[in-house]
């Protein structure tokens, strides 16, 4: 999540994310109104152009929490002025 922040922060792109392998799990609620477009709860907030290299499909996965506040927890909002490459990571529920 900080590293997207930074990523959004950073008009200079395109960016790469690069995840080792492992289950990075999002738990972390939005604690006010406008936290959720702030990414610092909630989905991950996409801005600007990143690519999200993990170890590979079915190795670095991105999911949601279980315990997801409605149950219809999306992962990733991408902006539309944002733009993503590329993900070799899996995005799971």
């Amino acid at each position: 999540r900080g590293a997207l922040r930074a990523v959004n922060n950073d008009p200079s792109g395109p960016h790469t994310i690069t995840l080792p392998a492992g289950t990075f799990t999002l738990a972390l609620a939005a604690a006010g109104p406008n936290d959720d477009n702030a990414n610092l709860g909630n989905d991950l907030d996409v801005l600007r152009a990143v690519t999200i290299q993990g170890a590979g499909v079915g190795q670095t996965i991105i999911q949601a929490a279980a315990n997801s506040t409605d149950g219809n927890f999306r992962l990733l909002d991408i902006n539309p002025l944002g733009q993503s490459p590329g993900f070799a990571v899996t995005i799971q529920d």
